[in-house]
């Protein structure tokens, strides 16, 4: 550095002219370390925000899943109850009635380890039959309060009541019983199935909340029925008091809430959702410190490398102003983040890229041996997208380009890529555009990877086990609306017919009544298998709509082609040789079926088409059953024939050829 010297008069002024110009770059810098500051906080904050977002979204699909666990496990053990009911009923209550019942309650109990133990309760309360190897003996439970509502209520439906402790065992149990009545019509007694609260505890126990998180099932009283981690101790504590019953249900029937517990004080976020068909309530809590743990410690990490990063900015900052060098104190800044970028993706667990605007990668960080099994060196000049999967490569291409061409600032994309050792895994990256630092026009980009395949396999599987009818294997009742408003779409968008199969097992109470309720939800399993056999149409869905009833949604089918389809079905049904002495329309299981089918215009509006395709199609297989069973049977005279393609004339012969 060359320094000239001045006369004493002359260099009075400058320097107050240099103190001026020290301090005003000196201002500046101390402004943006402030900024970045501020700006490394509010992004913690709104990532701490993210992550108790995804804490509450994770919560609120747990409680969904599992409040559909209870629905069914109350369904199932209604069923059982049912079944008894009817045997009390048509069979009577001689000695001799009530030792099968024993047994074949017996034989319920081991066959549904669900249910605890089943149950009869004559008018008085005593015990005439159950589940267990022998009566108990001097034990009347006409004081409980499940026998006092059927006592004094005629209803015939099914009462969910609070936990009790079991006189036989003394261990919390949950209590589900039905009414039964005399031939006149009187109260005869109360048919009873218990479950063990220490099975809902077994259940959540295998579900991740965190080392002080919690899952409970609640009677919608508000008292515990069942809660994870404190197994009995809570069962049977009324929480209607808390936040849950006094700000959370009164508002909606399902949501997230955060408070305070008041069974142990700590600070929870939750999801939580109330049965739509029985009075219980799941709530999923998250704990709040566990839930930020992992964030807390990543966060102290990025702003202490932020803390350093300012240091490094005001120290350049001071000796470029020390030095006047304004274009070398910029340079050594860029120098200085781009040393910081690379100190940061290197001790970084999650995968950081640059990529030029080639598509070859320029800089790897050492996670990427951990997240695809492949070093920095061995992945530096080769191809992004080689790696991608064949599906997802496209749309990644097209997501980049816009990124280049500046349409968007910053993604992130989730895509599955090949590992090392030849499985395919998901990785979700955050990517922006990288600029040149001289001209300011995009370089490339930089993509930050992680590993999220555990997260989508939840994912997958909470969606199937929301989708699934758990006994048949097809879809459920709710998958089925999902299907027909989407074929209604579809339909609509493109002009092309919509048609239904409603298809009814016939009989099928006979046969439960002469086979038994095991062999008939063997038999549901077979017909099923067939059904799903037999379609073979691109993108239908076969439902089990309800009971023994079960439903296809055949989209871009018309009539005639569903009729074919459906007597496929009733044939294979029928070959299936299942014996059914009780059929009306033979010596096996047949099915009617129902067919209904509505052609659309292009962007025709009809809101109410997937009720009136139901409807049609329920006529139609009313019609089929009323006709004599095992058949099929197209839209009745009246329905919507003359708005399908088909004419009158062939309509008719579609029916001549179908029908018995």
């Amino acid at each position: 550095m060359k320094i000239r010297a001045l006369p004493r008069r002359a260099a009075e002024g400058p320097s107050i002219l240099g103190r001026s110009a020290v301090a005003a770059p000196l201002s500046f810098v101390a402004l943006v370390c402030l900024i970045l500051l501020v700006l490394a906080g509010w992004h913690e904050w709104m990532t701490r925000s993210d992550v108790l977002r995804d804490a509450a979204k994770d919560a609120a699909n747990l409680a969904r899943s599992l409040t559909q666990h209870a629905d069914d496990t109350f369904e199932m053990s209604d069923a059982a109850l049912i079944g008894i009911v009817e045997r009390l009923e048509t069979r009577g209550q001689a000695p001799e009635e009530l030792d099968r019942l024993s047994r074949f309650m017996a034989l319920r109990v081991t066959t549904l380890p669900r249910i605890r133990g089943l149950f009869v309760y004559d008018k008085t309360g005593a015990w005439i039959a159950s589940s267990l190897p022998s009566l108990p003996v001097g034990f009347n439970n006409s004081d409980r309060a499940y026998f006092q509502r059927h006592l004094r209520s005629p209803e015939r439906s099914s009462f969910l009541g609070t936990p009790v402790l079991s006189r036989s065992s003394g261990e919390w149990i949950v209590t589900l019983s039905r009414r039964y009545d005399a031939p006149d019509g009187s109260f005869a007694g109360v048919v009873l199935a218990t479950l063990d609260a220490s099975y809902f505890f077994e259940h959540y126990a295998h579900f991740n909340v965190g080392p002080h998180g919690a899952i409970a099932l609640m009677h919608r009283d508000g008292t515990v029925m069942a809660r994870y981690p404190d197994g009995p101790t809570t069962v049977g504590r009324n929480l209607s008091r808390g936040p849950l019953f006094q700000q959370g249900l009164p508002n909606a029937p399902s949501g997230n809430l955060r408070y305070v517990s008041p069974v142990d004080g700590r600070d929870r976020i939750s999801g939580y959702r109330s049965s739509s068909r029985l009075p219980v309530v799941l709530l999923v809590a998250l704990d709040v410190e566990d839930a930020l743990a992992p964030w807390r410690s990543d966060a102290l990490w990025r702003f202490g490398a932020v803390l350093v990063l300012v240091g490094l900015i005001a120290s350049v900052g001071w000796w470029s102003i020390r030095q006047a060098e304004l274009r070398q104190c910029a340079e050594v800044a860029r120098l200085e983040t781009e040393t910081n970028f690379r100190l940061l993706a290197e001790h970084s667990g999650d995968m950081v890229s640059r990529i030029g605007p080639d598509g070859r990668r320029r800089y790897v960080s050492p996670a990427s041996l951990k997240i695809i099994g492949r070093r920095p060196e061995d992945l530096l000049g080769r191809n992004v997208f080689e790696d991608v999967h064949p599906d997802d490569q496209a749309e990644l291409e097209r997501t980049v380009e816009a990124l280049k061409r500046g349409q968007v600032g910053e993604v992130i994309v989730t895509y599955r890529h090949r590992h090392q050792d030849g499985r395919d895994i998901w990785l979700e990256s955050s990517v922006h555009v990288s600029l040149d630092p001289h001209s300011g026009e995009p370089d490339g980009v930089v993509a930050t990877s992680r590993d999220v395949s555990d997260r989508k396999a939840l994912e997958d599987a909470l969606r199937s086990m929301a989708a699934t009818d758990g006994l048949t294997g097809l879809a459920n009742r709710r998958r089925f609306d999902e299907a027909l408003a989407a074929g209604r779409s579809y339909a609509i968008g493109r002009g092309s017919p919509l048609a239904l199969l409603m298809i009814d097992v016939d009989n099928f109470k006979g046969f439960n009544d002469h086979y038994g309720h095991q062999a008939g939800d063997d038999c549901l399993k077979k017909v099923a298998s067939a059904i799903a056999s037999k379609v073979q149409v691109s993108g239908a869905v076969i439902a089990r709509y309800g009971g023994e009833e079960m439903a296809v949604v055949l989209p871009h089918t018309e009539l005639r082609t569903a009729c074919e389809v459906a007597e496929e079905v009733r044939e294979g049904v029928e070959a299936l040789r299942l014996e059914h002495a009780r059929n009306t329309a033979g010596s096996w299981v047949t099915v009617s079926i129902g067919v209904a089918c509505r052609s659309f215009a292009v962007s025709e509006r009809d809101d109410d088409v997937e009720a009136d395709l139901v409807m049609v199609a329920d006529k139609a297989l009313y019609a089929a059953k009323n006709n004599g069973r095992n058949q099929i049977m197209p839209p009745v005279t009246g329905a919507w024939e003359v708005r399908d393609r088909l004419g009158p004339r062939t309509f008719g012969a579609c029916r001549a050829r179908v029908v018995n």
